[in-house]
């Protein structure tokens, strides 16, 4: 395949450290591809369909959008310390990358992407961050390959509806009009691409742009459930807790930004 274009369409940088912690969780699916290093700690990552992966310090992996997965950093006895990166990028204005090829899951080596993410997390300059990004970009095109077969397009637009609609009410049946679909059809679809339900999908979505929110500001939790899509704050705090193993306000006061 011949790349005359790669647009990046998205990308973010965070991190979280704490010294008072001795366990990190979270269980999310974003619709930006993310790159995730292990600082300080160990870390296992595990996938719907039961990939299983053990990482130390230092160690990066790379998660293609959609995918719902858990990540769960473990303290050695310094506290845990973790960074990542979203990426989104279209290829010749058309596919996203990583509906075209097969991302590598884990980099061992990751010394390419620490030094990297070194200047990107140092840096406060757009122009170097979108270089950054870039490079990051090269390197995972090294790692990768073609694929034989690209998840349906018909539900990709049902993924882009739900990251530009989650603040309001999402029904099955508009995310099967949209992807040309009976309702019945569009849960089985999405299921085989993504290993999950849209129900799910979407919860972890909003569960996820939540977790960014409580990191970057000091917005009233309750605020936070409305702004993601979730109006039951009780609800919330449920849903939260179990995906990340503690309560919303438990996990602003344990870690910070990295």
């Amino acid at each position: 395949m011949e790349i005359r274009q790669i647009n990046i369409e998205y990308c973010s940088k965070c991190g979280i450290m704490s010294d008072e912690s001795d366990r990190y969780v979270q269980t999310k699916a974003l619709p930006w591809m993310c790159v995730f290093q292990v600082r300080r700690g160990k870390c296992t990552v595990s996938t719907e369909d039961e990939e299983k992966l053990e990482l130390n310090s230092g160690d990066f992996f790379i998660m293609a959008s959609n995918r719902l997965h858990t990540v769960e950093c473990v303290s050695d006895g310094d506290g845990v310390e973790c960074r990542w990166a979203y990426v989104s990028a279209r290829i010749n204005k058309g596919e996203y990358l990583d509906n075209l090829y097969e991302i590598p899951f884990a980099v061992k080596d990751g010394s390419k992407l620490g030094v990297l993410f070194d200047t990107l997390f140092a840096s406060n300059d757009l122009f170097e961050d979108y270089s950054c990004y870039y490079d990051i970009l090269r390197v995972i095109f090294s790692l990768s390959k073609l694929k034989n077969e690209r998840k349906d397009n018909s539900v990709i637009r049902a993924i882009e509806f739900i990251e530009e609609n989650f603040t309001s009410k999402i029904t099955i049946s508009t995310l099967a009009s949209i992807s040309n679909l009976s309702p019945s059809r569009f849960y089985a679809v999405f299921g085989e691409c993504y290993g999950v339900s849209p129900v799910n999908y979407i919860n972890s979505f909003r569960l996820a742009m939540a977790s960014e929110k409580l990191l970057a500001s000091e917005i009233p939790i309750n605020e936070i459930s409305g702004e993601v899509g979730i109006f039951d704050p009780i609800y919330f705090n449920k849903m939260f807790k179990k995906a990340y193993g503690v309560a919303p306000s438990t996990f602003r006061k344990l870690y910070k930004r990295a």
